[in-house]
């Protein structure tokens, strides 16, 4: 069931004590991206990579690129074709170009003739090339293969055991030579640069004693630079949860250079680990600004960017792809838009599923179209997994000439019915006024309306806006940069749309931040029905200049605070943290995962983290009578401040027809028979699938709510019982205490 707001609480007496708000807090250490790699199929050749590099593998051998950020102006190669394998004078295998290529997981085989298979191995901190040798080969003296090498890179120099092709701005390396025999007996062998070619030996002693098969191992990885600092290679992150597959992705810009930077995935499970290899979207050139959305239809993650292609001419892009939940394969390959002459910017994705009761969901990606003077959007709908039709492009937002610029639009992640919220920031031409502007996009037609202000000044003060929600409510924030004696602050509202879908409604402002000693920036919305999180970024100026990301949970209907206990330190300015809570999940929201770069060590983290305290109690009044009824609360948490809670039960009676929840404020109960009811205040039908049912509401994020009290009971209908004479046909669960915690 999706979650209910209970006016009940409303009417619950207040504790009057002091309160002290739950902590965000992490519930296992942060789990780098740097970790995640993998190999994928890509038409005739395999594509893959770690968190350095990348690589792709065909019928002429490897093609490794380091990714060296934007200190190089271009991206390196280092491609590598086998030319011949030697045992002294002999030649045992000539040209063994074009050996069959398969992949196994996260190896690229080569099958050559004469008993030798050439291999390639992803990982995270590079390639691990190898040789086996089923036979010993025929000849005497050392064990030699032989590469053509073509590079973008200087002639190598020695390093380490091995060699380095390095520029500058680093480059690539190739490891020492082990040899390892049938016996596990080894040995250490040379990587040599010979005439403009690369040579990997082993000693002519060990070949002519060791055991067959014989293996020759080096290392492929990527060289940093030390001299010039670490590139913040990897940025610009998003995250999305996928309910049915408990499951997250997280999506990130990795920089090769200047002019070429990728987009990449990373599957994330429920327990915040990392899951099967990374995935390699079908980026272009300079990609930016990865964002993701989910279709629980069709279990799959879409993910749009802009990028720049440079061919011919220099096209701008807006560029959109699925990945499946559960093996994260890709497909639907979209090009939305398109142009010589405009440079897309601020891309964004949401979803619908369920397109008017036919089974069937719908992506909708904005973006802003400088050339068209628009906010603008396409649906792109899901007519099965693989399947896609896409709708004609239309505006969100329009500029006015010497009027106003729309710009930095976002939509909210998700909905079940119609209705997705799309903002954006509106500036004014001629003047300094600017605004932060909300309208309902209606996903089955493509009309936009209505339309609201969420907040409009006339100085420059409402910028970077975002925002999450779900059906008919959402939660906007944005940045007030400082100015005029006030201080960079992160304002949230919460906004609504009318039973009729005819009018939008502006709650009352938050502001988290903004003193004199720290500023607020840069503000990413994830949206669940008790607390919305809100990351963003803090910077304190004294006692010390130190910038930190953050995540603040508020109330969703008010956006009052709740909690901010969660904090990691970074080192550039730009670094975004996004933020995704388990909406829908087996958990109902009480888990999020962030994700975040530190601007240092080239990577992007994923950390889950708990909004919840734990001070709550239950305890039973009994009670229970009639048909076997087993309840019991389905979070692993009790009654608490700003939190979904959810209580379920289960009857083996195959008689029971219709089960009632009942909540209510502790009063003198009703006793017949062998039953004690609690009277009915506030109450919750639900059908009985299976002998079950569940409910699931709000507690409001309210200071006074902590220590106040709450009974509740199940009374289940079916004829079969009758424990009361007074109610025939009756059941009761035993009665619950519920003291709200924090």
């Amino acid at each position: 069931m999706r979650t209910t707001a209970l006016v009940v609480v409303l009417a619950l007496p207040l504790a009057a004590q002091g309160y002290v708000p739950d902590p965000v807090r992490p519930l296992a250490p942060a789990a780098p991206m740097r970790a995640s790699h993998g190999l994928t199929p890509a038409g005739e050749s395999l594509r893959g990579g770690g968190a350095d590099y990348r690589v792709r593998f065909d019928a002429h051998g490897m093609r490794f690129e380091p990714a060296l950020g934007e200190r190089a102006a271009t991206t390196q190669h280092l491609a590598l074709a086998p030319l011949e394998v030697l045992c002294g004078a002999e030649v045992v295998l000539a040209e063994p170009n074009g050996g069959a290529m398969v992949q196994h997981e996260r190896t690229a085989r080569y099958q050559h003739a004469a008993g030798a298979v050439e291999q390639y191995e992803v990982r995270a901190d590079g390639v691990a090339l190898s040789w086996r040798f089923t036979e010993r080969p025929a000849g005497g003296g050392d064990l030699v293969v032989r590469y053509a090498v073509d590079t973008s890179l200087p002639a190598p120099v020695a390093f380490g055991d091995g060699i380095a092709f390095r520029a500058d701005c680093g480059g690539v390396s190739i490891g020492g030579v082990t040899g390892i025999d049938a016996n596990g007996r080894t040995v250490a062998g040379s990587t040599r640069w010979v005439d403009g070619r690369l040579e990997l030996a082993l000693p002519a002693a060990f070949v002519a004693t060791a055991a067959f098969p014989l293996v020759l191992d080096p290392v492929i990885g990527t060289v940093f630079s030390v001299s010039v600092g670490l590139a913040y290679a990897d940025d610009q992150p998003d995250v999305a949860y996928l309910a049915p597959s408990q499951a997250w992705l997280v999506a990130w810009r990795r920089q090769f250079s200047a002019s070429d930077m990728d987009v990449r995935g990373q599957r994330v499970d429920a327990n915040g680990t990392l899951v099967g290899g990374t995935i390699f979207f079908g980026s272009s050139g300079v990609a930016q600004r990865p964002r993701i959305a989910v279709s629980e239809t069709w279990g799959l993650f879409g993910v749009s960017w802009i990028q720049q292609v440079t061919g011919t001419v220099t096209v701008s892009q807006v560029v959109f792809q699925t990945a499946t939940a559960t093996g994260g394969a890709l497909g639907n390959f979209l090009t939305l838009a398109t142009s010589a002459s405009q440079t897309y910017a601020d891309v964004d994705i949401g979803s619908m599923v369920e397109q008017q009761g036919i089974l069937g969901s719908a992506f909708f990606v904005v973006y802003r179209a400088p050339g068209q003077g628009a906010v603008r959007a396409r649906r792109v709908t899901m007519l099965s997994a693989s399947s896609t039709l896409q709708s004609t492009e239309f505006p969100v937002f329009t500029d006015v000439p010497l009027g106003v610029v729309y710009t930095q639009p976002a939509i909210a992640r998700a909905t079940w019915n119609a209705d997705l919220l799309v903002v954006a920031r509106r500036a004014s031409v001629l003047t300094n006024g600017r605004a932060i502007e909300a309208a309902v996009v209606h996903s089955y037609d493509n009309v936009v309306g209505p339309v609201v202000s969420v907040v409009s000044s006339s100085i420059d003060d409402a910028t970077a806006p975002d925002v999450d929600g779900f059906a008919d409510r959402w939660v906007v924030a944005w940045e007030r940069p400082g100015g005029s004696g006030t201080f960079d602050a992160v304002r949230t509202a919460p906004v609504t749309l009318d039973a009729a879908g005819a009018a939008l409604t502006v709650g009352a402002f938050g502001t988290i931040g903004g003193s004199a000693l720290s500023l607020a920036r840069a503000p990413s919305v994830g949206y669940s029905p008790a607390r919305t999180w809100i990351g963003y970024q803090r910077k304190t100026t004294l006692p010390s200049l130190v910038t930190t990301l953050r995540v603040a949970a508020i109330d969703t209907n008010t956006c009052t605070y709740c909690s901010d206990d969660f904090g990691v330190q970074v080192f550039l300015d730009e670094t975004r943290i996004a933020v995704a809570p388990q909406v829908g999940g087996p958990i109902a929201a009480e888990d999020a995962l962030v994700v975040y770069g530190t601007g240092v060590a080239l990577d992007v983290y994923a950390q889950r983290l708990r909004n919840y305290g734990s001070a709550g109690t239950v305890a039973s009044l009994g009670g229970g009578c009639g048909v076997p009824i087993t309840r019991g609360d389905v979070l692993p948490h009790s009654l608490v401040v700003g939190t979904t809670f959810q209580n379920g039960m289960l009857t083996p009676s195959p008689g029971a027809l219709l089960a009632i929840f009942n909540l209510a404020a502790p009063t003198a109960p009703v006793a017949c028979g062998t039953c004690v009811w609690t009277p009915f205040e506030t109450t919750l039908l639900s059908p009985l699938l299976a002998g079950g049912a569940s409910v699931e509401f709000v507690v409001p994020c309210w200071p006074g709510l902590v220590g106040a009290q709450l009974e509740s009971q199940w009374t289940v209908l079916d004829a079969s019982a009758s424990p009361c004479p007074l109610a025939g046909g009756l059941s009761l669960s035993e009665r619950y205490l519920h003291t709200i915690g924090q």
